[in-house]
């Protein structure tokens, strides 16, 4: 029998995005987007490699009626590592022995390379009145020690 590890490792927190209201326009827009709340971690396990890491996908597509801007999405992660979102798991960060981590507190408005969490780059065909949804899901997992 393997023993439980003491402690827990969760997702404590999620924050909402919001692009805010944008004009539609002849040119491509990036946008960062206003964060309500904030993304938290929690790792209180007592034994074991204290590694993790956290997951991210969307669990409905980012759309306004039929337009769909999913791809359009994209999460930028501590190693500077870019990448779009899609109903397939990405891999967001990596965490080694934290206690606690706001992930939401390391996200910046930048569109240069020095830029860390969400961007949308949405371009003209798929700029369209009204308002866009959808959905991500977080998830922490375990990194087995070595």
């Amino acid at each position: 029998m393997v023993p439980k590890p003491a402690g827990k490792l969760a997702v404590i927190s999620v924050p909402d995005l919001d692009f805010g209201n944008q004009t539609v326009t002849g040119l491509t827009q990036i946008l960062r987007p206003r964060v309500q709340g904030s993304l938290k971690i929690e790792d209180s396990r007592t034994n074991g490699s204290r590694k993790s890491r956290l997951y991210l996908r969307m669990a409905r597509p980012f759309k306004n009626g039929n337009v769909d801007a999913t791809r359009c999405l994209t999460y930028t992660n501590q190693a500077g590592q870019e990448q779009t979102l899609s109903s397939q798991a990405i891999l967001a960060e990596v965490n080694v022995g934290i206690t606690e981590r706001d992930v939401s507190s390391e996200w910046n408005t930048a569109i240069d390379s020095s830029a860390r969490g969400f961007k949308l780059t949405l371009p003209i065909e798929k700029q369209k009145i009204g308002s866009f949804s959808g959905e991500l899901d977080w998830s922490l997992q375990d990194v087995p020690g070595n």
